[in-house]
C-alpha cells in the first residue's frame, strides 16, 4: 500500500517451532492504538486493505501476517500438521507487535479461519504466558461449518489423515459466497498469493479446534465485538450466535442480516467499518472517564 499516512513495513519472525513467517504492518507517524489482522483460510493479510484505508486518519497502527501455508509465508498450501501451531504462532506475533508498539491498547480483528484461531488462542493464553488483547473483534469465526462436505469425503479426510495428512482436496467454497460483490470472487481466483486447498489433515484439525471452542464459551476473557453476516453460507452464523449468548466475557454482537462471508468486501462494507470504530473508541472513552 502506497499511502503517505501509513508507514509500510514488511519482515518476518518466527512462529512455533523457529518456523518463519512473513508479517507487514502499516502505521500512522502518530498511533494511538493497535490492531493485529488474523486472515481467513486460503487468503492472506493483503486482501484487508479496505479495512486498513478505512481508519487511515484514526491513529491506528494494524500489523497482519501470512499464517503458515499462506500468502507470502512458507509453508504447503492449505497443510497444517496441527491447529495449536496456528495459536502458537498466534502467540508469538502478539507478544512481538506488543513489545514493538509500547503496550499501547491491542486489538485484534479475525475472520473466519482466523477467527477460530484466535478464540483457541484466547482460551488459555494465560497458561502460556500470552498476551490477553484489549478487545478482539471476530468476523464471521469459524465455529460450525455452514458447508458440510459430502459425507463420504469427510470420512475419506477422517481415515486418510491418520496415513496422508497432508493429502489435499478443494475446501468446498463456492467464490460467490464471500461477497455480493462479483469482483471480489474474480480477484480471490486470480490472486497467486490465494487457494482453495485443505489437507485431509488440517480439515481434522479444525474439526477438533471447533469443538475445542463451542465446549469452552466461558474461557473467553477478552471483551469481544462479535460481526457476522446473516447469508453466510461459508459458517453457520446461527451457531455463532450461541456461542456469542454463552459467553462470559463483555460483549457486543453486530448482524448484518443481507451480508454474506467476507464483511470488509461486502456491498455496504462502510457500515461494518463505523461499527469498528465506534466500538474501539468506546474504550477509549471508558479510559478518559476513569
Amino acid at each position: 500500500m502506497s499511502d503517505l499516512q501509513y508507514q509500510y513495513f514488511k519482515g518476518f519472525f518466527e512462529g512455533h517451532e523457529k518456523y518463519i513467517l512473513t508479517y507487514q504492518s502499516w502505521r500512522p507517524i502518530f498511533c494511538e492504538k493497535v490492531v493485529v489482522l488474523l486472515h481467513g483460510l486460503g487468503e492472506h493479510v493483503g486482501r484487508y486493505t479496505p479495512l486498513i484505508e478505512a481508519f487511515k486518519n484514526k491513529g491506528i497502527a494494524f500489523y497482519g501476517y501470512d499464517q503458515r501455508g499462506h500468502g507470502l509465508s512458507n509453508g504447503k498450501r492449505g497443510h497444517v500438521p496441527s491447529f495449536q501451531h496456528l495459536a502458537e504462532d498466534f502467540l508469538r506475533f502478539l507478544k512481538l507487535v506488543s513489545v514493538h508498539e509500547n503496550n499501547r491498547p491491542l486489538f485484534v480483528f479475525a475472520h473466519s479461519l482466523g477467527g477460530l484461531v484466535c478464540l483457541n488462542y484466547l482460551i488459555d493464553y494465560h497458561q502460556k504466558g500470552g498476551v490477553l488483547p484489549q478487545g478482539v473483534i471476530l468476523s464471521n469465526p469459524i465455529i460450525k461449518l455452514a458447508l458440510v462436505p459430502p459425507a463420504w469425503k469427510v470420512k475419506l479426510a477422517t481415515t486418510v489423515s491418520k496415513i496422508l495428512p497432508g493429502l489435499l482436496f478443494h475446501n468446498e467454497v463456492n467464490l460467490n459466497d464471500l461477497s455480493h460483490d462479483p469482483k471480489i470472487a474474480e480477484s480471490f481466483d486470480q490472486d497467486p498469493l490465494c487457494h482453495q486447498k485443505i489437507s485431509a489433515g488440517f480439515y481434522v484439525e479444525m474439526l477438533k479446534a471447533m469443538e475445542r471452542v463451542k465446549n469452552n464459551p466461558g474461557a473467553i476473557l477478552a471483551p469481544t465485538l462479535m460481526l457476522l453476516g446473516g447469508q453466510d453460507r461459508v459458517i453457520d452464523p446461527k451457531e455463532s450466535q450461541e456461542f456469542f449468548s454463552n459467553m462470559k466475557a463483555q460483549k457486543s454482537l453486530k448482524l448484518y442480516p443481507t451480508f454474506y462471508h467476507e464483511l470488509v468486501h461486502e456491498i455496504g462494507k462502510e457500515k461494518v467499518f463505523v461499527d469498528i470504530d465506534e466500538w474501539i473508541l468506546g474504550f477509549q472513552e471508558k479510559v478518559s472517564v476513569g
